[in-house]
Parts: structure tokens; sequence; C-alpha cells
């Protein structure tokens, strides 16, 4: 199919389903229709549905555009006979083919303006290019008007969504963590969930554990992001937690027929299950992993990514002007969180504590290394520490924007095996 037929598959699944324009909305802008006739349908569309609040069909639609022959267009695109369940795939073509044109003009126009380059002026126009560049790509990877909504159009949204909700009652909106208490307190993972902890007091293990339980447990698509363990490692861990064989044992190979069996069921339910996407720890910049994120959505369909952790994403060229962590790891947060708002999918990040943090017997916010900046664009905030007087690991919930904080749950770490437990809770 064109990009054309595309775009007339996005305007009939909204003549079909007048609600699907708020779908349609945070994706799309009107350049990102090629045709003019499309362009001035998506704009009637949106001037009866979301502002006037009236149902759209052809016959308004006819007074409002300005084009010839648009009783007989219209028409045609009515008869297009799309699958409306499938709108986010012909937005998604309408968007790829938006870029594409836009990215052709781009190089079309750098490959003529090269030639008439000098060398005073050569690093100047190298920049403009590339802030043109990327300004594609995010206007590609990004919502379009996320956050500009007017009162017509926001109680329009809350109406479609409230009414899922009557739909569909759960006491989790999110992928449930797999750990009872935590998801009672959590209501499942929101847009953008970090967990800090202090050198050694497990964050990254809880953050596997977590990945296990939506993953295998929930059969929800998982990427996880690994930065810092070789790839082996990893895997060796996620195999000890599931099987409760201890890591060592498997490492040295020295576990009993029981056991390696156990192994083998293990390794079994992963491939059989496939939801976990797992990647090696090869150096990579924001860019870097932005890109993967968008590659695993569209290739594996992952809904939630955990990114372990954002101390060790390499700096990018941006990076290297800024020269302070406060203004990096906040603009990476930012990045992340647009990418995965953008695609509809929970990010999981870990962070570490600073040195102070290290010392302190219950670290608080401002011990974050590097930016504070993590913690107002966090949704949920946890901090994760071991306390010597309780002989147990705590979890303290320090902030979240849908739920009660703060708030410790108790944690027995069993460190052979990799895996965290909730202690129960005494009342």
């Amino acid at each position: 199919m064109t990009d054309r037929v595309f775009e007339r598959q996005v305007l009939c699944c909204i003549l079909l389903d007048n609600k699907l324009i708020y779908q349609a909305i945070p994706q799309l802008s009107d350049d990102d229709f090629e045709d003019y006739r499309n362009v001035s349908i998506f704009r009637a569309l949106k001037k009866l549905i979301v502002e006037e609040k009236r149902d759209a069909d052809i016959a308004l639609l006819r007074n409002l555009v300005d084009f010839e022959d648009s009783g007989s267009y219209l028409v045609d695109i009515f008869n297009a006979l799309p699958t409306a369940g499938r709108i986010d795939n012909y937005i998604q073509q309408v968007k790829e083919y938006s870029a594409k044109r836009a990215l052709y003009r781009h190089f079309l126009a750098s490959t003529e303006e090269v030639k008439k380059l000098d060398k005073l002026n050569f690093k100047e126009w190298l920049n403009q290019k590339e802030a043109q560049f990327t300004g594609i790509l995010n206007s590609y990877r990004k919502e379009v008007v996320k956050d500009s909504f007017n009162p017509k159009v926001y109680t329009q949204r809350m109406r479609f969504l409230y009414q899922q909700y009557r739909e569909n009652q759960a006491d989790c909106r999110g992928p449930k963590t797999g750990f009872r208490i935590l998801d009672e307190m959590m209501g499942g993972l929101r847009l953008l969930n970090i967990l800090a902890g202090t050198t050694g007091a497990g964050k990254s293990t809880l953050a596997q554990n977590i990945a296990l339980n939506i993953s295998i447990q929930q059969g929800i698509p998982v990427l996880y992001i690994n930065y810092e363990m070789e790839a082996d490692d990893l895997h060796c861990r996620m195999t000890s937690c599931l099987s409760q064989v201890k890591s060592d044992k498997i490492k040295a190979g020295r576990c009993s027929v029981q056991e390696w069996a156990a192994v083998d069921a293990v390794i079994d339910l992963i491939e059989k299950t496939g939801t976990l996407h797992i990647t090696d720890n090869a150096s990579r910049d924001i860019n870097d992993t932005v890109a993967l994120i968008h590659y695993y959505k569209q290739r594996f369909g992952v809904k939630v990514v955990f990114v372990d952790y954002i101390g060790e994403i390499e700096g990018d060229s941006l990076a290297h002007k800024e020269r302070n962590e406060y203004i990096t790891y906040g603009r990476y947060t930012q990045t992340l969180k647009n990418t995965c708002s953008s695609l509809g999918i929970h990010c999981f990040l870990v962070a570490q504590f600073n040195r102070q943090g290290d010392k302190d017997k219950s670290p608080q916010r401002s011990n974050i290394q590097g930016s504070w900046k993590l913690i107002q664009k966090a949704d949920v905030f946890m901090a994760l520490h071991y306390d010597d007087k309780e002989k147990q690991h705590n979890l303290t919930i320090q902030k979240q924007r849908h739920g009660k904080y703060p708030y410790k749950i108790g944690f027995n770490f069993h460190k052979d095996i990799h895996k965290f437990e909730e202690i129960p809770m005494m009342f």
C-alpha cells in the first residue's frame, strides 16, 4: 500500500468509530498527511468531534472540506473498509511515510548545499544539519500534542478512559511487579518507575526479579537493557532465581541431577514463553538506547522496558558539552519517558545513590546520584537499602503520583539464588 492509502485508512477508521480520533491526535499532525484532501478531512474531523462534540459523517464533512469532488472522494474513503482495531498500525505507517518524505527532502537539500560549502562555514552548516535531522527523528518518535488538550478534548478522553475502567475493573492498571504488597501500594507499574539503591543493596537483582515476574508469570513482552554485567552472568542469575538452584553451583557445574533438571526446565520455560528479551552490556549512548526500544517495540511488541542503570549510559555529544550530570541525567530521563510514552511502554529505570547515600542508613531522595530531575520526572520513586538493625532489606516508596507515600516494605534477600521475597506485614 502507498502512503496515501494508509492516510485514507486512518480517516476511514475515525469515520467508522469517532472516538478513535483520540488515538490519532496525540500521534499525527496535519503535516504528516501528504494528500492535501486528507489534510482537509483530518482538520474537519478534529473540528467536528473534538471541538464541537458532534458525530462526524460524510454529509457534515462535505460542508467543511475545501476541495473539488469532495463528495465522491469521501465516499471512496468510507468504502475503504479497514479494520478499526488496526488503526495504530495505520497511524504508524502514516508517520513512517511522513518521516521518509522529510528525510528525502533533508538529504536532497544537503547534497546540493554541500557542493557550495567552503571551509569557513562547514562546521556551522554541519551543526545545523544535525539539528534538522534530529528534529525529523524526534517528530517521528514523539507524540505531537500529548499535553496540550483543552477542556473539550480532555473531558471526552476522560469519558472514554473511565468507560474502559468500568468495563475492565482491576486493582492494578499497569503490569504487576509480582510482589503483592508492592502491587497493592502502586497499583502496578506506572509510566516511569525509578528504583535507586546503595552499592551492593541488590537494586539490579530486584529489577531482574520484577522483569521475570512480568515476562514469565504474566506473559508480557519485556526488554531488559543491561549496561552492567556480562550477558552470561545475567542469564545465570535469572536461571538461578527461577530454578532456585544456587548460581555458584550452576557456574561450577556441580549441580545434582535434580538441579540440572530444574535448570533445563527453566531454560525451556523462558524459550517457550518468548517474552523476555535481554541485551548484552555493550557500550550505548542514549540514542542507541532509544533506537533499541523502538526496534523491540516494533518487532516484538515489548510493553515494559528496564534500563539498568542510567549511570552506565555512554555519554553522547551533548553530554560532553553539558559537562554536568544534573543536566545530562535529567535529559536522559526525559528522553526515555517521552519515548516510552509515545510507544505505550512502561519504563523501569535503575539509578545509583551517591557516596553520601551509601553512608546513610536510610538514603533519601537527595542522595540520588547525578540529578534531582530523576525524582521530579518519576511517577514512582523507590529506594532500596539494607537495614543493619532490622536485618532485612527495606524498599521505601518515597514518591508516587497516584498513591500513598512514604511507605516501607520489608524484603528478605536470598543472595545465593538472586531472589527477593516480601516479608508479610504484621498487624
